[in-house]
């Protein structure tokens, strides 16, 4: 006996095979998006700890090839513009060993960072033309006078 499409046995039993098909698909893509979204939010954190080391490379770049191309005519500032110019060379032998930066942990960009925000600081003054340390010149005629008179 051949069932007609039209009875509703048929409708009902239809609706039911499709409300079936209906609930295993929404589990399955609840289930697949519950996998593909920690997937995906490491997958992001990846390339921005990538972003923030290639970021941190490139101000590194150029804070050594502003410290070397820098020119004074006083030497106080000559000096600590070369002391700085140093450091920043040990930074790079520091990351040349570290497989040009690639093998930092995010706890040592972060400290790198702070470094290269310090020694930014410090060399703003000395762009300004402030060094760090100024020579103080001291007026001795005073002490040498009460020195001469014996009234110390």
């Amino acid at each position: 006996m051949k069932r007609d499409m039209m009875t509703a046995r048929f409708k009902r039993d239809y609706v039911a095979c499709m409300a079936v098909v209906l609930f295993f698909a929404i589990i399955v893509a609840e289930v697949s998006i519950a996998v593909w979204i920690p997937l995906q939010m490491r997958h992001d954190s990846l390339w921005a700890e990538q972003i923030v080391r290639l970021r941190l490379l490139s101000r590194f770049d150029w804070m050594r090839l502003s410290t070397s191309s820098f020119k004074s005519d006083d030497a106080l500032t000559m000096s600590e513009a070369e002391a700085i110019e140093a450091q920043l060379n040990l930074i790079a032998v520091y990351l040349n060993n570290n497989n040009q930066g690639r093998d930092l942990s995010p706890e040592q960009i972060l400290e790198l960072k702070e470094v290269l925000d310090e020694i930014d600081r410090q060399w703003a003054k000395i762009k300004r033309g402030n060094p760090y340390g100024k020579a103080l010149k001291l007026n001795t005629d005073q002490y040498i006078k009460n020195i001469a008179e014996g009234s110390i």
